[in-house]
């Protein structure tokens, strides 16, 4: 069974790249913006260089109403026409909003008549960049102008742009990995399952980074390897179409056209810091692209010139201020991370070969020989390889050397530890070469021909992966293919047969089959007992998401609100808890932006998403923008707001309809008698501060003081007293263009709470102590929906689209409240401050300008508001204070903090005590202490340590056996063992290398090591050839199965980094040597053979 189900993939990818012949394309995206002062040399010059990197056609990105766009597409048509080369449109919808059906159709058949316009199977071929909501409008535009529509509506999904029944097929924009992740194929298999037989285009990009305030746009995705992953994921996966992300897209950082300084106008607009693409060449990714292409497209490619592409960042990721930049962005509802911890310090490098070469790096007097991570099979095609900068400075030569003799060199520019315009430029620099040598060799193997060589899969598929890839066995939807070539000999079968645990899906089912029939069955995923499997709730394969969070001051109720929805920026917020997204979609139109007074920087971007879904805290966010709407009008599309009746809540099944988009304004729901309602207590952090001082005496005796704060984390209980009402208060419901289908409305009640001031009594150990005070508004109750709410959706209320009903007048009392929610005070509370609530947008009017306003909407009033603050152990306080707002009530209430356990200490310019690299790498070694005396016995470098010494010197010995006894016997408990990984060779040989796994005991010597009782797993994959011991050789990507104390294991990892030990129900990480290797410790000398350590893996947590 499971060779036939082996046989079934491989003979589907078989049928998938025979299909591919015919279709296959490689697409640029282009930015015509940025082409207003182009001559018609600078599209001629943009078309030879596409041209010669294999590119079919240029997707020409218009915004709309750019009047770039009139010249600009005369030049270009004119000179692809003259060229031979291809266009095609693709229209933004983001840039300057929709654009009309009719000026869509005119451009189509306007230029579809050239003869360089793209044709897909007798069909103009169009795309869009998002546009979603004008999904109606492709009907017409289909049947009038013919066209093969292609979208990128990333923002919908593959599965909702499907079902819009309109696209045939789907561009996906996706084309960078999460966090400090690799890149993986996870949304790629969505498209192509949702698709079916539909056409995917796969986007693949080398770089991301953008810092344009005036666009809202300050983050970076990692770039590093991508480049070379996501060419090989295209290899793998095969997809109709493929589009490089971008041709000159300069403002993201991902271009790898040429630089023209008349085309950088998008940093004056954006109100970029700098130009962080000026004198960063990306041209040289440009010199991969052949040999990838044609792999592609044709299932083989030929060398004809040999070549070396390095790219790098020019300043350590630490060594400057990140200019705000993060990793990551919220505004797409990601984790956010400081970019130092997703960027890494590595120069990288590829070459493009026809036989084996070498690579040599140097960064100022630094030079090294380093080996490739990934090297083609017969030696033909793309390697790659990177090596870390370190604490290295100055100008970067790349090199490739062949039989001792340097064959070409790449002058890169210096890295530096200063950053010229004094915030880190996240871009790449990019560099290229060649022999200047013609050659010509092909690989011996069609791309038919070729499987899957390595993968890996997220989570606790990592190790499943890890081995079924190996094999050639790489199911999509659960792993990811890293390497395509000739494969590997998989193990003998051993009719093991394999299924998910207890609690798994049937993502596991193929893999645990495969992997268990060939040895390897790891009992975190795997069993032989066949158990009903169960449905995840959420992907597995998905990355978590921030589901709560925290803010000082002002803004802790607006981190507490919107990182409970994965809308968690980390200048302002701190994300306290990952999770599964819960994702919340606006409810109203209002635009939301930063009160006067506040950072823009750190309170807009959570005003603007916050305020459109209800929650705009005066004092921190004011609404921006008002639109003028009423029950079933508006000057734009679709309704606007439209107040729904009271009488559905008398309705069997009520059917509410609209035309979208709109706004629903839900009714209140009346109670037939005053209820007692109960609102938990909400719990909110709260920092306290004072100025101090701390010593710190170094080795040497010097003594320094520093001035800093001491800082304590209180956090607050806010109490709610028992409140009667007699109505409940509904959420809005927002209706977006593009939905057309039916949909079930879920009711979700919305009670406004008041604004709260509370106070702290000081530090005891603050010498001039005097207490805090502060404010703050709770978002919404309630705060999370586990499960419907019973009283709410006591009927199945849908919505569709029509016009609009049950309405009803805006003035009438029992409609819901058309107001800025929770943007005053307390905005609907009664006057025991309980009800309120009703979600929907503002209809852009005052009280002074529209006579259909309810006349209490915004009177001013004065309130006092008092709170009792009651710390454990300090006593209590009270505070009251007088605030104004819209329909602001008098209020008491309680709240009751716990004092922080301990006071953490935050001090501003806090300098660290400079080491010398010698007393580094030793106070390394001594965090080493045990394990380094039982492999070396004693260490001078220690004792040196321990005396005092500002620096220590290491000896290391080398250590020769010709004959050795037996050892003893391995410990019989797990703690007491290690997976330890040496690369092995002969002394005398820089050839043939191999990766030795041994099982050895927690402190051993080179009695155990000599001994190839406790090898348990040898491998040759991965292995740099002809280099020396100083070569960055990387990890295996797999080693084994080998037995542990009755335990089925295996060693997995990416190549790059040290991996994990999958070893029954346990994943055990492994550490790399790199102190040892400082040291002088390459390993053992076990007769005419040399062992270098590389990683060790304690077998127990």
């Amino acid at each position: 069974m499971v060779s036939l189900l082996a046989w079934a993939t491989v003979l589907l990818l078989a049928c998938r790249v025979q299909l591919q012949v015919q279709a296959a394309a490689v697409f640029a995206h282009f930015m015509v913006t940025n082409t207003a002062n182009y001559t018609s040399n600078d599209w001629e010059n943009d078309i030879l260089l596409a041209q010669d990197a294999h590119i079919d056609a240029f997707a020409l990105n218009m915004a709309y109403a750019d009047s770039t766009n009139t010249g600009a597409l005369a030049a270009a048509f004119s000179a692809a026409d003259s060229l031979g080369f291809k266009l095609f449109f693709s229209f933004d919808y983001a840039g300057n909003g929709d654009w009309p059906k009719a000026d869509v159709i005119t451009l189509i058949q306007q230029y579809s008549a050239h003869s360089s316009y793209y044709f897909y199977k007798g069909q103009a071929f169009v795309s869009t960049f998002e546009g979603p909501g004008r999904a109606d409008d492709w009907p017409e535009i289909k049947a009038v102008t013919g066209c093969f529509f292609i979208p990128s509506w990333s923002s919908l999904g593959a599965k909702p742009a499907v079902a819009t029944g309109v696209v045939d097929g789907l561009f996906s924009w996706a084309g960078w990995p999460w966090g400090p992740q690799d890149a993986d194929t996870y949304v790629d298999a969505s498209y192509l399952q949702y698709l079916e037989s539909l056409p995917y285009m796969m986007p693949v990009s080398p770089w991301f980074f953008t810092n344009l305030p005036g666009y809202k746009k300050n983050w970076m995705w990692r770039g590093d390897h991508l480049w070379h992953d996501r060419w090989q994921q295209v290899l793998y996966i095969q997809p109709e179409f493929v589009e490089i992300i971008s041709w000159n897209d300069y403002g993201e950082s991902h271009y790898i056209g040429p630089l023209y300084d008349q085309a950088m106008e998008a940093f004056e607009v954006g109100e970029a810091p700098f130009n962080y693409a000026t004198e960063m060449p990306h041209d040289g990714w440009r010199a991969t692209i052949p040999f990838w292409a044609d792999m592609y497209k044709d299932g083989t490619a030929e060398v004809t010139e040999e070549t070396i592409i390095a790219w790098y960042r020019l300043t350590p990721g630490a060594a400057c201020d990140s200019g705000g930049t993060s990793g990551n962005t919220a505004s797409q509802l990601q984790v956010e991370f400081p970019p130092a911890e997703i960027a890494q310090d590595r120069i990288f490098f590829s070459a493009v070969l026809g036989s084996f070469s070498g690579a040599v790096v140097s960064i100022g007097d630094w030079t090294q020989t380093v080996g490739w991570f990934d090297v083609p099979d017969d030696d033909v095609g793309v390697y790659y390889g990177d090596v870390a900068i370190g604490a290295h400075r100055g100008p970067v030569t790349v090199s490739l050397m062949r039989d001792n003799v340097i064959i070409a060199t790449i002058e890169g520019k210096a890295i530096s530890s200063t950053c010229e315009h004094g915030v880190q430029n996240w871009n790449a620099w990019v560099g290229s070469t060649s022999t200047g040598e013609t050659v010509s060799a092909r690989p011996t193997r069609l791309l038919s021909e070729q499987v899957c060589m390595n993968g890996t899969g997220a989570n606790n598929f990592a190790g499943l992966c890890g081995f079924a890839c190996r094999y050639g066995y790489c199911p999509l939807g659960a792993c990811t293919c890293t390497r395509m070539g000739i494969g590997y000999e998989p193990p003998n079968s051993t009719g093991v047969l394999g299924y998910p645990i207890v609690g798994e899906g049937a993502s596991y089912s193929g893999l645990c089959s495969f992997d268990c029939n060939l040895g390897f069955c790891p009992e975190s995923a795997c069993g032989t007992v066949e158990v009903p499997l169960s449905t995840p709730t959420v992907s597995p394969f998905l990355p978590p998401a921030c589901v709560s969070g925290s803010g000082e001051g002002n803004l802790a109720g607006l981190c507490d609100f919107g990182c409970a929805h994965g809308f968690c920026p980390m200048n302002a917020c701190t994300c306290t808890g990952q999770g599964a997204l819960n994702v919340m979609d606006p409810t109203s139109e209002t635009v939301g932006t930063a009160a006067p007074g506040v950072d823009a920087t750190v309170y807009g971007p959570l005003c603007e998403y916050t305020c459109q879904r209800g929650y705009c805290p005066e004092g921190a966010c004011i609404v921006a923008e008002d639109s003028d709407s009423g029950s079933g009008s508006g000057d734009g599309p679709g309704d606007g707001e439209v107040y729904i009746a009271p009488s559905i809540w008398n309705m069997p099944s009520p059917v509410v309809q609209c035309e979208p988009p709109c706004s629903l304004i839900m009714p209140p729901l009346q109670l037939a008698s005053p209820s007692v309602i109960s609102i938990p207590p909400w719990e909110s952090p709260v920092e306290q501060s004072y100025l101090t001082t701390r010593t710190t005496t170094y080795d040497d005796g010097v003594v320094e003081t520093y001035n800093g704060y001491a800082v304590a984390t209180t956090t607050i209980t806010i109490s709610f007293p028992p409140s009667v009402v007699t109505e409940i208060p509904v959420w809005g419901v927002t209706i977006n263009a593009s939905q057309a289908q039916p949909t079930e409305l879920e009711m979700t009640r919305s009670i406004t709470l008041p604004y709260m001031v509370w106070s702290l009594p000081p530090f005891d150990e603050d010498p001039n102590a005097t207490s805090m005070t502060g404010t703050v508004l709770p978002p919404p109750y309630p705060w999370s929906q586990a499960s419907k709410d019973s009283e709410l959706n006591t009927a199945t209320t849908t919505w569709s689209s029509g016009s609009a009903t049950p309405t009803a007048d805006r003035g009438n009392p029992d409609v819901g409240v058309s107001c800025k929610p929770f943007c005053h005070l307390c905005l609907l509370c009664r006057p025991d401050w309980s009800g309120g609530g009703g979600g929907g947008s503002d209809d852009g009017s005052n009280s002074n300008s529209n006579s259909n306003s309810n006349e209490d909407e915004c009177s001013t009033r004065e309130a006092e508001i008092c709170s009792t603050v009651c710390v454990a152990g300090s006593g209590c306080e009270f505070d009251c204070s007088t605030t104004t707002g819209c329909s602001v009530t008098a209020s008491a209430t309680s709240t009751v903090g716990t004092p922080a356990p301990a006071v953490a200490i935050t001090l501003e310019q806090w300098p660290e005590a400079t080491e010398e690299p010698d007393a580094e790498v030793t106070s390394i070694a001594r965090s080493l202490d045990s394990r380094l005396s039982a492999l070396y016995g004693d260490l001078t470098v220690l004792t040196g340590y321990e005396d005092g010494a500002a620096t220590a010197t290491a000896t290391s010995t080398s250590r020769a056996t010709t004959t050795t006894s037996a050892p003893p016997d391995l410990p019989t408990s797990l703690s007491d063992l290690q997976f330890v990984i040496f690369l092995r060779k002969p002394a005398d040989s820089l050839d043939s290398w191999t990766w030795s796994g041994y099982l050895l005991p927690t402190y051993y010597d080179e009695e155990y090591v000599c001994n190839n009782a406790y090898e348990v797993v040898t491998s040759t994959d991965n292995i740099p050839n002809q280099t020396d011991e100083d070569s960055d050789y990387g990890y295996p990507m797999y080693l084994g199965p080998f037995a542990a104390q009755d335990l089925n294991c295996g060693y997995v990892s990416q190549g790059l980094t040290p991996g994990d030990v999958h070893c029954g129900t346990q994943v055990l990480t492994c550490l790399e040597l790199d102190a040892l290797h400082a040291l002088g410790y390459p390993g053992y000398t076990c007769g005419n053979t040399e062992f270098y350590m590389q990683a060790w893996c304690p077998m127990a947590d």
